[in-house]
């Protein structure tokens, strides 16, 4: 799972949004070094349902 700042998710969403629906890559965003969310694409999503 790749991690990245919150600082970097925003200034970088719309990459951020191709490698998780694209690459169907998991990114987990922090703040402060804190885990604060996890993205996954809808298809994974689903699956866990």
């Amino acid at each position: 799972m790749k991690t990245v700042t919150a600082k970097y998710a925003r200034q970088n969403f719309a990459e951020i949004l191709n490698e998780v629906h694209f690459g169907r890559k998991k990114i987990l965003i922090t703040r402060s070094g804190k885990p604060l969310v996890v993205l996954i694409s809808t298809r994974d999503y689903k699956l866990k349902l």
